[in-house]
């Protein structure tokens, strides 16, 4: 499965993670929501992620930036078919850029062990890996990119 590899750490490409709540409590303006995130890109020294909506709620179904996963047909390290817990959807309207060794340092190790959590589907990989691209091939409705840097004070 895919994974970013800097320094002998690795963090999953594709697959729902959970980051620590107290971080997501620190972060000013309130711009991430959720715990729970998805990697989707990585550049030298950063990653991108967009973020998860635990459960879902027919409302959204009209959002074109949510993307519904397909719960049931996550994908273990085995390749057997596994249950999403952590992720109901992706929002696609914010990618945040984070730095890779800051945002490992912020995953709850202690309440998820994300070796035995599965991928996202192959069909949902297609369809978020589809989506975002023609977001960003879309001038007039660009994800908003949204940089979240260590405080001086950490």
């Amino acid at each position: 499965m895919l994974t970013i590899q800097t320094n002998s750490a690795a963090i999953p490409v594709l697959k729902p993670i959970v980051l620590n709540q107290d971080f997501i409590n620190r972060i000013k303006g309130g711009s991430l929501k959720s715990s729970s995130i998805v990697i989707i890109a990585d550049d030298d020294e950063y990653v991108f992620f967009v973020q998860c909506i635990k459960k879902w709620d027919e409302s959204l179904h009209q959002n074109s930036n949510i993307v519904r996963l397909q719960c049931d047909n996550g994908i273990a390290d085995n390749g057997d078919l596994a249950t999403i817990d952590v992720a109901s959807a992706i929002d696609i309207s914010v990618i945040f850029k984070m730095n890779y060794h800051d945002l490992k340092a912020k995953l709850d190790y202690q309440n998820y062990d994300f070796n035995s959590m599965p991928y996202l589907g192959i069909e949902d990989q297609l369809l978020i890996v589809n989506k975002l691209s023609a977001k960003l091939n879309d001038t007039t409705n660009l994800p908003k990119l949204v940089v979240l840097r260590k405080s001086k004070q950490e």
